[in-house]
């Protein structure tokens, strides 16, 4: 069975294998047992960035846009996928923020 134990197991041995300062992000299907895995792979591996698969998000939006019906749900879908691009332009940034961070955290 898929949980989250065997998600972040297979995760953290992957993570491992090409050493943790050389992730940056990890991008994975919005399923909940997947938001559940960011939980854990976060805890062991602060630094490395987790987002949601963008792709998955902008379907979801698109098939709400598309319907005819549910006009609150369409406008709030909307505000959702501005505020995802604008979190993905700031990526670059992050980034660095957070490997600077770790690095300081980590010396001292």
């Amino acid at each position: 069975m898929k949980d989250k134990d065997f998600i972040s197991k297979h995760m953290g041995d992957a993570i491992m294998k090409v050493e943790a300062k050389n992730v940056i992000q990890i991008i994975i299907d919005n399923a909940d047992v997947c938001k559940e895995t960011s939980t854990l792979i976060e805890l062991e591996f602060p630094p490395i960035y987790w987002t949601s698969c963008v792709v998955h998000i902008l379907n979801l939006a698109l098939k709400n846009t598309c319907a005819t019906k549910n006009t609150k749900i369409n406008n709030d879908t909307y505000k959702q996928c501005l505020i995802s691009h604008k979190l993905l332009m700031m990526l670059p940034l992050l980034k660095t923020l957070l490997w600077t961070l770790y690095e300081i955290i980590n010396v001292q």
